[in-house]
């Protein structure tokens, strides 16, 4: 599960596992000793050793790994192999000099798996998690195991195996250092062969690193590459300068350009501005530089775009500099349309005296907004879209319009929304889009803006089913989704809100049953935009065995499991413990349209029993659009009538109305796809749909406050 959900898929993997054969006590350490980055144990242990296959890694063996300087991460989920109280194997990991690891992430005390389960045991969780945050953005250990306390804190307020794994699980040795994950890009900058005694600031690529100038052992200078664009150096003594470039952690040199320190002409980068550039601008890039030392006779430039943009026009500087001249130079850029959130413009301003060339490349970084729909306020009554939520996740701010662009039967009077919205916000934006016909299960729309597109989809209201986004919260008849059967059932014992819950459980005892393999399945939903399931779960249940809840997703196709909860570990099985209310959240790993159930599954074996799985507020959604009103209401339709002429027909149809004077017509096929738009103003049209195959064809008319509609059948 790990190398599937977390492992980047360069990384080359090694497994042993005694169900496949290959792990031995001297395979084991004859791979250890190759030296690897990261190392997965599943399996016993115990404070003076770890289990692999039959045999036992115990801490004089470790005392004699060799692999060093290979030296990477250990996470293990065994029993006692961290517990730093006792002489445990994980310390000798970390004070062999000759090999072992750098950092051991590992249990104080007991590990608990799940019998049946493997990778949902409270111990398997931690593990993949883990994984998971090392290699999504936290590197370091120690970074990546308190993300994994912070996620799981809420399951962990009250005495239960949550709680004894946040105390248990730790990181021995170096918690700060970056997991190695892939070999940074090569790259050089550009420098000077020279830097004044006086010092001077050096223009740098923007490159993801660290550059860091040194004199005589000292640091004189550093420059982050993702934000900052120059690098200043102030000489010591008139030693050489070091200038070192390392890879994005730090840890690696990527190459060493040494400057001499003496007098000749230098051309010291003061400022750059803007600080950064947006995707399809135009743009001024204004430059201010010093001459820092010597004189110049015969400047110039010639700027070339790199990347990430056009050099349109450019100020010509002084021919003749002084030292201690300050001037300025102005690009005017068109930044290209595919530059993204993170990229970088790069321009070669080819700064020349004489024969040298004293300023090469410049870079300016590139930000972009991303906007997405949260939610859609949808008004029945009036046929309107009342409103849309917004938010932005990208590293700009917005300040623009986007155009609302309906795809299939819906037509809207309006499509443009204008606003202004900051990083990370989200907005509420009134719309009062009218709609002038929508038909089917749901209708598509795109949105276009300066910086991108997307598209979504809106359900319509159907009664009954409202936008097919459901929140059971058990207490209300209409609003339940489940129909328990079996051990499931309906109880007011504990509730997250109002007064019910689902809970499985013989009704007599209030505990479940040995040996229960109990189902409660929703009704058939349709998967909206990237749909999500949460719940609330409270639960006791006993400390080991296999007595548990399985969450399941269910299609026509196949049968999806999201998670387990249970049972696990090894203390006695008399011991039972609690977890109050808690909320669980899973993306629904399905496409638009899909139609799925909902199903948890609770098993239990045949030893020790508990109160068991109590379930509510459960929810399934996707991208929020609310209806409101009643779906009932319809628009005015009182005295209008359209009059089709002949119905059947075969070339063309006459199209009239009775009842207003004039209007919008609209035509759409079976599918809701518009084939039709026009006008009707007291004059009959005639629709001539040679080019269409022969069907079921809908007219819609509207104009002066009502709306009519009229089924015609085309026949060739």
């Amino acid at each position: 599960m790990i190398h599937d959900e977390s492992l980047p898929p360069h990384f080359e993997l090694v497994r042993l596992y005694e169900s496949m054969g290959n792990e031995s006590l001297l395979s084991v350490i004859a791979e250890l000793n190759k030296g690897y980055n990261v190392i997965n144990h599943d399996g016993h242990a115990f404070y003076s050793g770890m289990g692999v296959g039959t045999g036992y890694l115990n801490s004089m063996l470790v005392d004699r790994l060799v692999n060093y300087p290979r030296c990477g991460v250990l996470y293990s989920i065994g029993c006692w192999p961290a517990a730093f109280d006792y002489d445990c194997v994980a310390e000798h990991f970390l004070i062999n000099r000759r090999g072992g690891t750098i950092a051991f992430v590992g249990n104080s005390r007991y590990g608990w798996g799940s019998p049946g389960n493997p990778g949902y045991g409270y111990s398997d969780i931690y593990d993949r998690l883990f994984w998971h945050n090392v290699f999504s953005g936290i590197p370091s250990p120690g970074g990546a195991l308190a993300a994994v306390k912070a996620r799981l804190a809420p399951l962990s307020r009250w005495e239960n195996v949550w709680r004894w794994k946040i105390y248990e699980v730790n990181v021995l040795g170096e918690p700060t250092a970056p997991i190695w994950q892939q070999e940074p890009d090569g790259f050089t900058v550009e420098l000077p062969d020279m830097v004044p005694p006086t010092g001077g600031n050096i223009a740098i690529p923007l490159y993801e690193c660290v550059i860091t100038a040194l004199q005589d052992g000292r640091v004189i200078g550093r420059a982050y590459g993702l934000s900052d664009s120059l690098l200043s150096i102030s000489p010591t003594s008139s030693a050489p300068v070091e200038v070192v470039l390392f890879d994005p952690n730090g840890m690696k040199k990527m190459s060493v350009e040494t400057l001499l320190v003496g007098h000749g002409p230098f051309l010291s980068m003061l400022a750059i501005s803007p600080k950064f550039v947006l995707p399809k601008d135009t743009v001024d890039m204004r430059i201010r530089l010093k001459q820092k030392s010597g004189d110049c006779v015969g400047f110039s430039i010639l700027p070339r775009a790199i990347s990430g943009c056009e050099v349109l026009s450019y100020t010509t500087p002084p021919e003749t500099l002084r030292e201690g001249d300050t001037f300025n130079v102005t690009l005017r850029i068109a930044v290209d349309s595919t530059v993204g959130i993170d990229s970088i413009v790069r321009i070669n301003l080819n700064a020349i005296c004489g024969g040298d060339t004293l300023l090469r490349a410049i870079a300016i970084p590139a930000k972009k907004p991303i906007i997405k729909i949260l939610r859609i306020v949808g008004d029945m009554c009036w046929n309107g879209l009342d409103s849309f939520t917004f938010t932005n996740t990208g590293n700009a701010n917005f300040n623009g319009c986007i155009k609302i662009i309906p795809l299939d039967s819906l037509v809207l009077d309006r499509d443009t929304l204008c606003f202004t919205i900051g990083v990370g916000e989200t907005l509420i934006v009134p719309a009062g889009f009218g709609i002038i016909s929508a038909f089917g299960e749901y209708v598509r729309l795109e949105y276009d803006y300066k910086y991108g597109c997307d598209t979504f989809y809106i359900p319509l209201p159907s009664p009954g089913y409202g936008a097919r986004v459901f929140d059971d919260d058990v207490d209300h008849p209409l609003s339940r989704v489940f129909n328990p059967t079996g051990d499931w059932h309906i109880c007011d014992e504990r509730a997250h809100s109002n007064i019910y819950s689902y809970h499985c459980a013989d009704t007599l005892t209030g505990f479940y049953r040995n040996n229960a393999d109990e189902w409660l399945v929703s009704r058939a939903l349709i998967a909206l935009d990237e749909p999500v399931l949460s719940y609330w779960l409270n639960y006791d249940v006993t400390t080991y065995g296999t007595d548990g809840l399985y969450t399941y997703i269910i299609t026509n196709y196949d049968t999806i499991q999201l998670d387990y909860i249970g049972a696990g570990g090894a203390l006695p099985p008399f011991l039972t413990f609690h977890m109050g209310w808690a909320r669980f959240e899973y993306s629904i790993p399905l496409s638009f349209g899909d139609t799925f159930r909902v199903a948890f599954r609770f098993v239990s074996d045949s030893s020790e029993t508990a109160q068991g799985f109590f379930v509510d507020d459960i929810t399934v959604s996707g991208l929020s659009t609310e209806w409101m009103g009643s779906v009932q209401e319809k628009p005015d339709r009182s005295g209008v009538d359209i009059i089709c002429a002949p119905n059947p027909f075969n070339k063309t149809v006459t199209i009239t109305l009775d009842g207003i004077s004039s209007g919008k017509i609209y035509i759409f096929d079976v599918l809701g796809r518009l084939v039709y738009r026009g006008k009707l103003a007291g004059k009959p049209v005639v629709w001539q749909p040679s080019a269409l195959n022969s069907g079921v064809y809908f007219v819609r008319i509207v104009g002066q406050g009502k709306v009519a509609s009229k089924r015609i059948l085309y026949i060739k």
